[in-house]
Order: C-alpha cells, then structure tokens, then sequence
C-alpha cells in the first residue's frame, strides 16, 4: 500500500502529515516547481502551495517528494522547450533548492504521450506515474 498525494498542497503539510505521522505512516507528495506561476486553470483553485521548507520537513520525516511539473499545465500541448523547461530543467533547478534529488514524476492529469515520455527519461527520473481510468473530476452537485 502506498499513499499519494498531488499538487503539493500546503493541506498536506497541515492535515494529512500530523494524522499519518501519528499513525507512523509516511507518503510521497508531487510538487510543483513554481507555484507563483502555476496554472491555476488546471488545478482548479486557488488553495496555497507548499514551500521549500515544508518540503524539506516532509523529507526529513521520511516522505518521498515526487515532481508534477514546474506548472501543471497540459503537456500534450507543449513545444519541445516547453516540455524541457517543464521536465527536466525546473526539477533540476529545484533539486539544487532542496538539497536532494527527485525520484519520481507524476503526469499531470494523467496525460502523456511518445514525446512527453522522452522528456521523463531525460530528466532522469526513476519512475513516473499517471491516472488510468475515471478522469479526477470535481462533480456539481445540485440540491433540490
């Protein structure tokens, strides 16, 4: 069993480390490498991001940092230095931020294709991980 978070929401750090710590159970949480910049459209909302300290106690606990991106936009609609700049020199540049290296990648919305996969091997990354199935949607409900 293995228990997983994405975005990198500071709620993660609030919520979700206090409970699992206590129960003695770590995570792995996908961050994104610039949350001034991030695509607020993609994500959905305007929930706080964590930051580079939260990150490192994360780590220190025993949490795996996973990558999603210096954005979390679509990739499937990048150029070639997009891709590179999203992939594969942000998480370098973050990695030097944080003082370790990042592992594992995480699709946004579970998208990729060939050349999305090319740029996972090139940011040398040990494994990357997507959605199959349902896609993660936020549902409205009406009351009647």
């Amino acid at each position: 069993m293995s228990i997983s978070f994405d975005d990198g929401y500071e709620n993660v750090f609030t919520n979700a480390f206090p409970i699992l710590k206590n129960l003695g159970l770590t995570a792995t949480v996908f961050i994104v490498g610039d949350k001034k910049n991030v695509n607020r459209k993609e994500l959905d909302n305007e929930l706080p991001l964590l930051n580079i300290e939260q990150i490192k106690i994360l780590k220190q606990n025993g949490w795996e940092i996973g990558y999603h991106t210096k954005t979390h936009s679509n990739l499937s609609l990048m150029s070639n230095s997009e891709l590179l700049e999203e992939i594969v020199t942000s998480k370098k540049n973050l990695e030097k931020k944080l003082g370790f290296s990042i592992k594992y990648f995480a699709y946004p919305r579970g998208i990729f294709n060939e050349q999305i996969l090319d740029y996972v091997k090139k940011g040398q990354y040990e494994g990357a991980l997507s959605a199959f199935g349902r896609a993660n949607i936020r549902e409205k409900r009406h009351s009647r």
